[in-house]
């Protein structure tokens, strides 16, 4: 799905993968004994930025959406979430735009009102591959 997004830019989000499986590995093995508690900062931090993110959104105020979208954007690429990363990449870039021209960001409250389900939905494939006995536990709930 390619979408024409703010001043002509075209982005197609359904194209990139969900997670890229090899940096998440990377990340695993860089991290090691690490890992568990920095995904644990992606999980606490990525909820919060998207808080504000939605905050900002509501108030039509570019520039408190830069920094959470930043902030979205490098965590979800530590781990490989690269949809997720394109997607707030693309909300960063156009708020700054949007800063810079002084102008209101209202195209980008679509997008941004993308970021929860997005990041859930990666979180969940992470969870997942974490640990696949808590997520069967849940499942038989």
């Amino acid at each position: 799905m390619e979408t024409t997004l703010l001043w002509g830019r075209t982005m197609n989000f359904a194209s990139e993968p969900l997670v890229d499986w090899a940096v998440f590995e990377r990340t695993r093995n860089v991290l090691g004994a690490n890992f568990y508690r920095a995904f644990g900062y992606l999980i606490e931090d990525g909820e919060r930025s998207i808080t504000f993110a939605e905050n900002a959104i509501r108030e039509l105020n570019a520039a408190q959406l830069v920094l959470p979208a930043h902030c979205i954007k490098g965590e979800a690429l530590h781990f490989g979430g690269h949809r997720l990363a394109k997607l707030a990449a693309h909300v960063e870039y156009s708020a700054r735009d949007c800063v810079e021209m002084r102008i209101k960001p209202n195209e980008l409250i679509a997008y941004v009102a993308h970021l929860r389900p997005l990041f859930n939905e990666t979180m969940g494939a992470l969870t997942r591959t974490i640990s696949p006995l808590r997520e069967k536990r849940r499942a038989a709930s």
